[in-house]
């Protein structure tokens, strides 16, 4: 019931977007467009598929978590203020991701992606836009070109129809972090290494950091953030310096917040509350609320970032909007 009472009562601070804003295009598992705090953003007719078999329903929860992100940034802040908030970008969903126990084949994933932006493009072609891709595949690329990065390259340089534009994709994250052999921050630069499509040399690739190292819910007593100063890279975030070829790009190219993670005195890793990112949630699940992190909300933060600066100066190129967050 709390929950229901904080929206409604942001809800009433807020000024929608206007139909022309600029947008962030969310390409993940779906978004539930009817979510209070999501539908004031997202109309059905953004709410999109690559597959219409699929639906552009929210299947697994993470595109309603990057959606809230992309919008409204980090909601703790935002749901504690009594200011007035107008919101100058608007939300589209893409779903790229298959519904059930169904995957995509890997060798298609760059096409499926350019599928998607051309998806949003044909439904609203005058509209600016960050595409926001928090979806990654395993690095043993080692910043090497694949067929994923190299059409994200040429999506965003125009190069197939001289349309350029702005993808915005996190670098993925650490996939040991719960491991016995985790060490931190020696298992980030020695042992995880950029995901791809992170090595695109056109998208903004984002990385995690945190200020977030204060544990305080009595539950977690005894346990301890495993980042424990402010601004230090998030346990979660991968990076590029075991990458063998230096001609190569150096990624992350920014980094952004992303939360922490706690520890235990015999050495167990789990995530908590106290160091996350307060999100929206599908609503079905019981609540409107979640909290969330790691390079994914990192991404999403910087997507609406350009979504903002977009909508101050709308004339800008994409690459000069990358340039300036960059």
């Amino acid at each position: 019931r709390w929950q229901r009472e904080f929206a409604a009562e942001l809800l009433q601070r807020i000024t929608p977007p206007v139909p022309t804003a600029p947008a962030v295009c969310v390409l993940d598992t779906g978004a539930q467009q009817a979510h209070p705090l999501l539908s004031i953003a997202l109309s059905e007719t953004d709410t999109l598929s690559i597959n219409a078999e699929w639906g552009t329903a929210d299947h697994a929860g993470h595109g309603t978590e990057m959606a809230g992100l992309s919008l409204y940034g980090p909601l703790a802040e935002v749901l504690v203020s009594n200011q007035p908030l107008v919101l100058v970008h608007r939300l589209e969903s893409v779903k790229v991701l298959p519904p059930g126990d169904g995957a995509n084949d890997p060798r298609n994933f760059g096409r499926l992606t350019q599928q998607a932006a051309y998806r949003a493009e044909i439904q609203n072609p005058r509209r600016n836009r960050a595409f926001c891709l928090a979806i990654t595949a395993d690095g043993r690329d080692e910043g090497l070109p694949t067929l994923w990065s190299s059409a994200i390259d040429q999506l965003t340089s125009g190069e197939l129809d001289n349309v350029r534009r702005l993808v915005v994709a996190s670098v993925g994250n650490c996939r040991t972090l719960r491991d016995n052999g985790y060490q931190y921050p020696a298992t980030n630069r020695q042992n995880a290494g950029v995901q791809d499509p992170g090595q695109s040399w056109n998208a903004i690739a984002v990385g995690a950091v945190t200020d977030r190292v204060t544990v305080q819910s009595p539950e977690w007593q005894g346990w301890q953030p495993i980042a424990d100063a402010p601004g230090a890279l998030s346990p979660a975030s991968t990076t590029s310096l075991t990458w063998q070829e230096k001609k190569w790009p150096l990624k992350p190219d920014v980094v952004f917040e992303g939360g922490n993670w706690v520890r235990d005195a015999q050495g167990n890793v789990d995530c908590c509350d106290d160091v996350s990112l307060l999100t929206t949630r599908r609503s079905d699940l019981g609540s409107l609320f979640t909290t969330t992190g790691d390079t994914s909300a990192a991404a999403a933060q910087v997507a609406r970032m350009a979504a903002i600066v977009s909508s101050r100066y709308p004339a800008l190129w994409p690459e000069t909007v990358r340039g300036l967050i960059i």
